[in-house]
């Protein structure tokens, strides 16, 4: 599984670079994410720009990584497209998630 991190202003930045996060991949996206928060990180932007498509274990990877902030946080998604939004819409994530097209958007809007 790749996975890059970077910080940028308040947020690290979490860029999920394989095109498929399902049941394969999910568990150790999970444990990565978990990791990365209980080290500190609390304002989490998640990149999924080169996902094509999330399963329902890729979904609930991703809803119990926001849930190990315990609202003490921001979980955003960004670089979302395609199939992965109309899933998030399906789902009503949309309504849980804030959610960006791109990265530059989230760290525009964030930063006002």
């Amino acid at each position: 599984m790749c996975i890059e991190t970077q910080e940028k202003e308040q947020f690290l930045v979490v860029t999920f670079l394989e095109k498929r996060l399902s049941a394969a991949l999910a568990p150790k996206f999970e444990l990565k994410m978990r990791e990365l928060i209980q080290a500190g990180h609390q304002h989490i932007l998640l990149d999924l720009s080169h996902v094509d498509f999330i399963d329902s274990s890729g979904l609930g990877a991703i809803v119990s990584s926001f849930k190990l902030l315990n609202n003490q946080g921001d979980f955003i998604l960004c670089g979302v497209h395609g199939a992965v939004i109309s899933l998030l819409n399906l789902t009503r994530m949309d309504k849980i998630f804030p959610i960006y097209a791109s990265l530059e958007e989230a760290l525009k809007d964030c930063h006002q």
